[in-house]
């Protein structure tokens, strides 16, 4: 009996250890840093790091990490938890002083190169950093700084030189024996790193709404590019093939529906470093939110906004957002979000009042928000503040304007629109993006009221200009007579 005990604590422990780990397959544990070099207490504190690039943990028993000369040759035990870290110090302890080994082994790394491999219990390859004795390793120093070597993509090829760099000597983590900073990242991010937080798995988006795309970074990373998968990433479309590395980017969710998708943030200069969900989230059916009308109008010295829907059903509420061009910069105009007419079951309608300070063309979305936090967008519809009742009133405005050019981007040509209190002498210039002119516009007399004049994208030659960022200056006064009164610039963009 006591015998049977025993075998049964033994069987419950064993499935301690064991539980919620994972067989590994090529890849999913890979070598992430190596300090070949030692650290600035000692050059022979060498350290090894692994990660788990998957979203569970992975026991590593019975595996091996060794070099082709046979030192180190390093057995391993225990679990790396999902994405996370197993850190390796050679000799003792204190080689990472206030990080913990999960490994203490023994030999010695070249200084000129090794060819690691990582293999499973059963000798399967799974992940190797071939860089032989000789050849010379590709990133990492020895004295007097110490840079580790570290791992771009962990979803590249470990033995592709490209895909590994010096420790920045910024992004750092651990301590070295005599308590310096180590010039490496122990345990934690590389200094060149993308992390994708949201969607990062199991979240349900409504396709045709809009939802964050959140990620994290460290290093000198300017602009990413963002990818989606519908199939557990064996293709990609892409979402923005460039935007700012600012953390967050608003994405209206494809109506492509699966429930194993993923999304991909990669470095847009060369594809590295690159992050992905670590589980998929799914794009659904987008809940039904009916718009039966939607209208904008000018009413005396404001824009009269209407819509009505078909029912509340599962509606929160609405948002405004007013733009000066069809396809972007769009700002949202009502201070809090628009709540629905409790108590209406039927069609009900709805309307606000903006009073923008410029008179020109307008675009309005509506972005209809329902209980569970998705958007579903309406629109755009336009309205032009300036040919408008307004602008019969404003014949003689009371002041210079510049309206924004329309549209923009453009392509062959634009059109825009300046106001004069009074009779004056215009230069309607246009220069590019190094301050050079590049055409004259108007250069006259011109009475009060209202004007307005075509850009074809030619120069002052007649010849068409390349495609880029241009700016459009308007001055009064006759500057012969040095007498320039009001000066306006807007940019304007030139697409091909």
């Amino acid at each position: 009996m006591k015998h049977v005990i025993l075998f049964t604590i033994f069987l419950f422990l064993l499935s301690i250890t064991t539980q919620n780990s994972r067989a590994a397959t090529p890849g999913d544990v890979v070598i992430n840093e190596i300090a070949w070099g030692g650290t600035n207490a000692y050059s022979g504190d060498e350290w090894i790091e692994l990660y788990n690039t998957t979203s569970q943990q992975i026991d590593i028993s019975g595996w091996t990490l060794q070099a082709s000369d046979g030192t180190p040759n390093i057995s391993l035990s225990g679990p790396i938890p999902a994405n996370g870290f197993f850190l390796l110090e050679r000799t003792n302890n204190t080689t990472v002083s206030d990080i913990s080994a999960d490994k203490i082994y023994t030999g010695s790394l070249h200084n000129d190169g090794e060819n690691l491999t990582l293999q499973d219990d059963i000798g399967t390859l799974i992940d190797q950093a071939n860089f032989p004795i000789g050849t010379g390793w590709p990133a990492g120093t020895t004295s007097p700084d110490y840079f580790t070597m570290e791992r771009i993509n962990p979803f590249q090829d470990g033995s592709d030189a490209g895909n590994w760099e010096s420790n920045d000597g910024i992004t750092t983590n651990g301590e070295d024996a005599n308590g310096n900073s180590l010039n490496g990242t122990a345990k934690a991010q590389n200094s060149l790193n993308i992390t994708v937080d949201s969607p990062n798995g199991g979240e349900d988006w409504s396709a045709n709404s809009s939802h964050y795309i959140t990620w994290s970074s460290t290093g000198a990373i300017d602009n990413v590019k963002i990818e989606y998968s519908t199939d557990s990433g064996s293709a990609w479309t892409i979402i923005e093939a460039s935007t700012t590395n600012d953390g967050s980017y608003s994405w209206f969710v494809s109506n492509t529906l699966s429930a194993n998708c993923l999304v991909k943030i990669s470095d847009v200069l060369d594809g590295s470093p690159l992050d992905q969900s670590n589980e998929v989230f799914t794009i659904s059916e987008a809940t039904a939110v009916e718009i039966t009308a939607y209208q904008a109008t000018v009413q005396e010295n404001q824009i009269l906004i209407e819509w009505s829907s078909a029912s509340t059903g599962n509606i929160a509420g609405f948002n405004l957002y007013r733009g000066l061009n069809e396809t972007n910069d769009y700002v949202k105009i009502n201070p809090a979000m628009i709540p629905i007419n409790l108590g209406e079951t039927g069609g009900t309608t709805y309307s606000y009042a903006d009073t923008p300070e410029e008179f020109t063309t307008y675009f309005f979305k509506l972005e209809v928000i329902d209980i569970f936090g998705n958007s579903s967008f309406f629109g755009p519809i336009t309205v032009n503040f300036l040919t408008s009742v307004t602008f019969a009133k404003c014949t003689i405005p009371d002041k210079y304007f510049l309206s924004q050019n329309f549209p923009n981007p453009f392509n062959p040509e634009t059109k825009i629109e300046y106001s004069l209190p009074k009779a004056d002498f215009v230069t309607l210039s246009i220069y590019n993006i190094s301050g050079h002119l590049v055409r004259n516009l108007v250069e006259e007399h011109k009475t009060a009221g209202n004007h307005s004049v075509i850009w074809d994208a030619k120069n002052n030659n007649r010849v068409k200009v390349s495609s880029g960022v241009y700016f459009y200056s308007f001055k009064t006064g006759d500057h012969k007579q040095f007498a320039t009164n009001v000066v306006l610039t807007k940019k304007m963009i030139l697409m091909k």
